[in-house]
């Protein structure tokens, strides 16, 4: 066998042992779309269940429901966006939690921060793509508004965690 032949079947034989078969099999991520979305008025101060499983939705809603999507508890919520509008000065932001007696209000855990907001104002974050803001399964996603009425439209989609 000429020595040139013999270089490669040796360069050939050490390949994967060079972490390209690794390499090979990592996968690549895809990125997701949100492909649902809903929107709510608050009509004051409080916290509103948004998205969450059957149990943790009150029956009535705020104005401008029905709001809220019922998943099943084993169901993670994604968020790709949302627009948070406030008719007043005032303060709002989104968690999550469980219920025990009303939405998110044991273990409660911030999705965003706090924003404080003049009259007529609001905050978005209008991506069409999920960037990692997520539900865990079983927990509700709420509006916090500590000063104002708040509307909302959340861009989202739901999947098995």
């Amino acid at each position: 066998m000429p020595p040139l032949a013999r270089h490669w079947l040796l360069a050939l034989a050490l390949l994967p042992g060079l972490g390209l078969s690794q390499a090979a099999a990592q996968s690549t991520t895809v990125p997701h779309t949100c492909t649902q979305a809903i929107s709510l008025t608050q009509g004051g101060v409080g916290t509103s269940g948004l998205i969450g499983p059957a149990a943790t939705i009150p029956s009535s809603m705020p104005t401008g429901g029905p709001a809220a999507t019922n998943l099943t508890s084993g169901n993670s919520i994604l968020v790709c966006g949302y627009i948070i509008n406030m008719a007043a000065a005032g303060t709002a932001g989104l968690e999550y939690g469980t219920k025990t007696t009303n939405p998110c209000d044991t273990g409660t855990v911030p999705l965003t921060p706090t924003w404080s907001m003049g009259t007529t104002s609001f905050m978005t974050d209008g991506g069409s793509f999920f960037r990692g803001l997520s539900v865990p399964p079983g927990n509700t996603l709420c509006l916090v508004s500590a000063t104002s009425a708040a509307s909302i439209v959340v861009y989202y989609d739901n999947l098995p965690p």
